[in-house]
């Protein structure tokens, strides 16, 4: 791994993108580019991690020279595909501390509103991770602590869309930790090994009932997978609060908050309506 520690060189932006969707692909690259675009110009790397065995995805329309391409195990979903991504950017480039890794994956920009209004306070808040210990995304929340793995968590970056910078993510790598066998799922509930129940029913509610939009799937390896993709983000979240690292959300302020919830709100509005 080849790491220095100057901070004197303007940073460089990284970022690693797992794909599944052919469908998402050009679409999610684009937005991708252009929010890395807003901040650096061209002073980024685009690294995309292919989690679709069956799939040969063409090489991205404009095939920047950053750009960069390898196969997934996708052994923990987007988590591993983030894990393999790090190791071959580490093994390719002399990280330095300041530098910026963005990660994301192919739904970032489809399964939700995203505007351009988005785009810019995505791109500020990430330029914003250089020269600070912060990790910023889309930060949820809940009233009440959950107990992941021996951690408590209580606020958390929602992992579609994230970013902080190398030093930060030093303290935040392996991002897949929580393995198939903590999981047990049976009597329509899902119990997470070494979680609390708070959690537990948390994560039941939401992959069994009406939170996540594969909820009614009846693949067992599905659900299981996805419940452990939740837990990861959690542990992430947990273990940067262990290292003093401050969680920001990219809509921060009163008004960027409202904004936000009107934007989910027509977005569920015209979901419905289809």
């Amino acid at each position: 791994m080849k790491i220095k520690k100057s901070l004197t060189k303007k940073p460089k932006y990284y970022a690693v993108h797992v794909s599944y969707y052919p469908e998402y692909y050009n679409k999610s690259l684009k937005v991708l580019e252009d929010i890395l675009k807003r901040i650096s110009n061209d002073n980024y790397t685009i690294l995309v991690v292919n989690n679709n065995e069956s799939l040969v995805h063409k090489r991205y329309l404009t095939t920047p020279k950053n750009f960069y391409f390898i196969d997934g195990t996708n052994t923990s979903w987007e988590f591993s595909g983030w894990d393999e991504g790090v190791d071959f950017l580490t093994n390719e480039f002399a990280i330095e501390e300041n530098d910026v890794f963005l990660f994301s994956n192919d739904t970032f920009c489809h399964h939700r509103s995203f505007t351009l209004l988005d785009e810019l306070m995505y791109s500020n808040a990430i330029s914003y991770c250089s020269c600070n210990d912060v990790a910023v995304g889309h930060v949820d929340f809940t009233d009440k602590e959950f107990i992941v793995f021996d951690r408590k968590v209580q606020r958390w970056i929602s992992t579609f869309l994230f970013a902080m910078n190398y030093k930060v993510l030093r303290g935040g790598v392996p991002f897949s930790e929580c393995k198939t066998t903590d999981l047990i799922i049976n009597n329509n509930s899902i119990k997470v090994n070494g979680c609390n129940d708070f959690y537990n029913n948390h994560l039941s509610k939401w992959l069994l009932g009406e939170g996540w939009y594969k909820s009614e799937s009846s693949d067992l390896n599905v659900i299981v997978n996805k419940g452990k993709a939740i837990t990861n983000e959690k542990i992430l979240s947990s273990k940067l609060n262990e290292n003093d690292v401050s969680i920001r959300s990219v809509y921060s302020g009163l008004f960027f908050s409202l904004v936000r919830k009107f934007q989910i709100k027509v977005y569920n509005i015209l979901k419905k309506s289809k």
